[in-house]
């Protein structure tokens, strides 16, 4: 039986619709999962969590993630879609782990949990790579680029190459992303630097 809603509640309506609380909400899965680059336990299952509600419509919600006193103090944040800060969170996290696979701030063994995700992330990452919004399928880029420089996923390389040569050859955010990955594959990156 489904959980009963308030009188006029709609489905993806409710406290977990509004915008401010999930803006809020991806704060606090950056600032708690990351704080200080650390990987913790509920870190991997957090990120598998994020991967499976990629699609869910709800995450189109335009939000901010700023605190009211930030708002004060820094002005109004633009509002960006929920799904491109979890894309960026994956993301940023992938290139996180990549840098302390030596040398751990954490337990090791919660920095693999993570990295052994990578073929579920990319699953659940790739689709976002071609449709929704500009920023959507620049966030997936930025998420996709590093977990293509791991070993379990050197076989879904070849049919981004192209892309991310594009991404080398330009000027946007995720040229340097693009230049480590196309390196960690052995290529030659001495015309992009």
């Amino acid at each position: 039986m489904p959980p009963s809603r308030r009188s006029g509640e709609a489905a993806g309506s409710g406290p977990g619709a509004d915008p401010r609380v999930q803006g809020l909400a991806l704060r606090t899965l950056t600032e708690t999962l990351t704080r200080g680059d650390v990987f913790h336990t509920a870190t991997a299952p957090a990120a598998r969590y994020v991967a499976a509600v990629l699609g869910d419509p709800r995450t189109l919600a335009e939000v901010v993630d700023r605190a009211p006193q930030e708002e004060v103090d820094l002005g109004p944040q633009t509002p960006f879609e929920l799904r491109v800060g979890l894309l960026a969170w994956l993301g940023d996290s992938t290139v996180e782990a990549l840098r302390q696979r030596s040398r751990p701030y954490g337990d090791a063994e919660d920095l693999e949990a993570f990295l052994d995700l990578a073929p579920e992330l990319y699953e659940a990452v790739r689709p976002h790579l071609d449709g929704g919004s500009p920023a959507a399928r620049e966030a997936a880029l930025g998420a996709v680029l590093p977990l293509l420089r791991l070993n379990a996923l050197a076989d879904r390389r070849a049919g981004l190459r192209d892309t991310l040569l594009r991404a080398a050859f330009g000027d946007g955010p995720l040229r340097l992303r693009a230049v480590d990955t196309l390196h960690s594959w052995g290529e030659d990156v001495s015309a992009f630097l």
